[in-house]
This record gives structure tokens, C-alpha cells and sequence, in this order.
């Protein structure tokens, strides 16, 4: 009897699992060595000669769909790392997760400051995808990213990345609601609500996006809402004679601001970024950018004031300056080499941080890439004040290797 009872439920298992099941994953590194500037903190705190962090991750994938218009999708990272002394200090702000809770981050150990070697783990992706025939939802933890820039999105404003990010291939996992409804060829109604950790309203978010196609261009308009402030914005791409062409902007405000036009904080802003890419040959590939940010400051000495603002607390925005143009170079050497490099320039303090990085890919679904971050400008600090952005900026230096199954 208890055979048979195995058997069924060895049966029922199998019928269970009878859909569409897969598992994959991959396996990254990123090696950093960080050179800080040069200056002495309050409380007699100084920058390190040289440190640098090494970080795994170790992620497993699932997804499992029994019928055609049903899926369910897991991920979940074990992540080993080793932070170096100092390395804290040149981390930036944290932005609202967005998760309503959570597994612990932290494995070992249990006395973890911020330095040293550490394991953590984090449940990237669980939720639950329905096609039917008027929408898709979404419903669990997910990716929610928008915007057609290549280097700062002006409407992508829940989970950006930072401008020197180094693993930037999936955007962090949130917990949410996503419906999107098509509404023709290449247009759609995109609604979606963030309750936030606990269900509480100050942790939440909102947003409402239009999709349109029409006259060859693609046109998003984007309206979220976020604890007390509000964002508007317009994301506008097309194709010119060869060339991808993209405009971002939008305004970051209170609530007021879009009710009765005032900012009850007085910190609202207005954020652009315009660009184009071409390819001129079969190997080489460029883009250039010109961004604008009214969050910023014109003078490095105001630089300081910018991590109490809202826009750099909750708004998603990193760079310090108002007026920044970034070009940016891909070249294949062969078919399984290629090279990189762009820039980042500070109009406002002629500062400048230079990305270069290689990358090859020798085996099947195995690639190892070296590159830098690399920062020129007046390097003068005189804490907290600064005489350039990329001036006073760490230069890193960073290997990588990733294996995908």
C-alpha cells in the first residue's frame, strides 16, 4: 500500500510538472581594485591608499508554465563577497527597494559592519505572469525599468542604475502589480503599484504609461507617484536616416506642483537627456549624448548639498553637475572580441571620468571582460566640499568572468 501510495504521488507530481519547465542560471565575478582621493573626513576618518571588493553571484533560475497563459518564475543569488577598508564611505545612497519583505540579505556573519568577507543572498525574481486576452499581469517580484537613453534615463526612476554600476544585465527585483494592455501594433496601456515594505504608503509607488507608435516613432508618456512627490515625463525615440535618435525628460516634484503649481519643498526639478547612435561599419558602433539635470549644482563647492535632496534620496538621480555630454564607442575586433569605451563630461567643472573596457567571450556562454573607471579634473577636497566631480572621484579598476547554463 505504501508503494502504490508513492506511485500516485510520484504520478501526481509528474502531472503536476507535465507543463513547460525550465532551470538555468549563471555564475559572475567582479574583482575591483579602488584608488580613493586623497582627504581626511570628519572624526579623524581617512581615505585608504588602496582598496577594492571582490563579489560573487551565484544565481539560480526556474520558470515553470502548465498552460499556455500561465507562468510562474523564481531567482535566487548566493552571493560571496569581500569588501575592502573604506569602501563604505564611497557607496552610494541607497533608493526605496520597493520589496514588501524579505528573506535576511545577510547569511554570515552575524556581526557584519560593512567590511571584510560576508555571505548574502537575495530572491531576485518570484512571481506569477497571466496572458489573457485583453492584458498581461504581473504579480510578484519583478523588473520594472523604462527608458530609451543608453546612459542616464531622465524617466527611469524607481530602480536606476548609478552611471558606474558594473553588473547592470538585470535590474533588481520588486514586488508589485503590473498590467499591461495592448492597444494596437507596438502600443499599450503599462499600470502597476509597488506597495512598498509592509504595505505602507510612504514605502509605495505608482505609475500610469502611455505607449504609442505613430509616424515611424515611438512615444511613451510616463506619470508616477512615490511617497509625496510626483513625476511626469516623455520618452520620445525614432530611427533618422540610419541613426537611433532618443529624448527623455520629465519633471520630479511634490504633489502640489502638478495640482496647483507650486513645490510645497521647494526641491522639484527637470531632467533631459537627448541623443543619437549610429554603425558606421559592420564592427564599429557610436552614440553620444547631452544630458541635463536641474537637480545638480553649477559650482562644485554646492556639491555637498545635493544627498539631502530628495532627487538623490528618492528621485534616482547621481551625477552632482547640471550640463553633461557622454559619447560612447563599441568596436568588434574579431567575433568574439570587443572593445569599449565612453565618456562622461561635466560641463560645469570640466571634469571628466573615462570607461574603457575589453571583453571576450572564449568559450560557450563564458566571458571574461577587464575595464576601468577612470576619473581627470581638479582633485582638490576639502571636506565635504570638492573642486570637480570626476576630479575627486575613485579610480577602479575591475576583472570579470561570467558563466551562463
Amino acid at each position: 500500500m505504501r508503494r502504490l501510495n508513492g506511485v500516485i504521488f510520484a504520478m501526481a507530481v509528474f502531472s503536476a510538472m507535465a507543463g513547460d519547465f525550465s532551470l538555468g542560471g549563471y555564475v559572475k565575478n567582479y574583482t575591483a581594485l579602488i584608488y580613493p582621493p586623497k582627504f581626511e573626513a570628519p572624526f579623524g576618518i581617512t581615505t585608504p591608499e588602496l582598496t577594492g571588493a571582490a563579489n560573487y553571484r551565484f544565481n539560480l533560475k526556474a520558470s515553470y508554465s502548465p498552460v499556455d497563459w500561465l507562468g510562474v518564475r523564481a531567482s535566487y543569488d548566493f552571493i560571496p563577497q569581500y569588501t575592502g577598508a573604506g569602501m563604505n564611505f564611497f557607496q552610494a545612497q541607497e533608493l526605496n527597494d520597493y520589496r514588501v519583505a524579505d528573506i535576511p540579505s545577510r547569511i554570515s556573519p552575524a556581526d557584519y559592519e560593512g567590511e571584510g568577507f560576508a555571505i548574502k543572498q537575495n530572491l531576485d525574481r518570484a512571481m506569477i505572469s497571466m496572458r489573457i486576452s485583453f492584458a498581461d499581469i504581473d504579480i510578484g517580484r519583478q523588473a520594472v525599468a523604462w527608458g530609451s537613453a543608453r546612459t542616464v534615463n531622465p524617466t527611469d526612476i524607481l530602480t536606476p542604475f548609478s552611471f558606474d554600476a558594473l553588473d547592470v544585465e538585470e535590474r533588481p527585483g520588486v514586488d508589485g502589480l503590473r498590467v499591461r494592455v495592448p492597444l494596437g501594433m507596438m502600443s499599450e496601456i503599462d499600470a502597476g503599484y509597488l506597495p512598498g515594505k509592509d504595505f505602507e504608503a510612504e514605502n509605495s509607488a505608482g505609475w500610469a504609461n502611455l505607449k504609442l507608435y505613430a509616424l515611424e516613432t515611438d512615444v511613451t508618456l510616463v506619470l508616477v507617484g512615490m511617497r509625496e512627490f510626483a513625476f511626469a515625463g516623455v520618452d520620445i525615440a525614432r530611427a533618422i536616416r540610419g541613426a537611433g535618435t532618443w529624448l527623455e525628460f520629465g519633471y520630479f516634484g511634490s504633489h502640489e506642483f502638478f495640482t496647483d503649481g507650486s513645490d510645497s519643498d521647494g526641491d522639484g526639478y527637470f531632467r533631459l537627456t537627448a541623443g543619437a547612435d549610429y554603425s558606421f561599419t559592420g564592427k564599429l558602433y557610436g552614440f553620444a549624448e547631452y544630458h541635463y539635470s536641474g537637480a545638480g549644482e553649477c559650482s562644485p563647492r554646492n556639491y555637498a548639498e545635493n544627498y539631502s535632496k530628495s532627487a538623490f534620496q528618492r528621485g534616482g538621480v547621481f551625477l552632482n553637475a547640471q550640463n553633461y555630454i557622454i559619447p560612447g564607442a563599441f568596436y568588434q575586433f574579431t567575433p568574439l572580441l570587443t572593445g569599449s569605451m565612453s565618456l562622461i563630461y561635466n560641463i560645469c567643472d570640466n571634469s571628466a571620468l573615462i570607461s574603457p573596457s575589453i571583453e571576450h567571450n572564449f568559450a560557450q556562454d563564458v566571458y571574461i571582460s577587464a575595464g576601468a573607471h577612470i576619473g581627470f579634473g581638479k582633485g582638490g577636497i576639502d571636506f565635504p566640499h570638492v573642486e570637480s566631480e570626476f576630479g575627486s572621484y575613485p579610480n577602479m579598476w575591475f576583472l570579470s568572468f561570467r558563466v551562463y547554463f
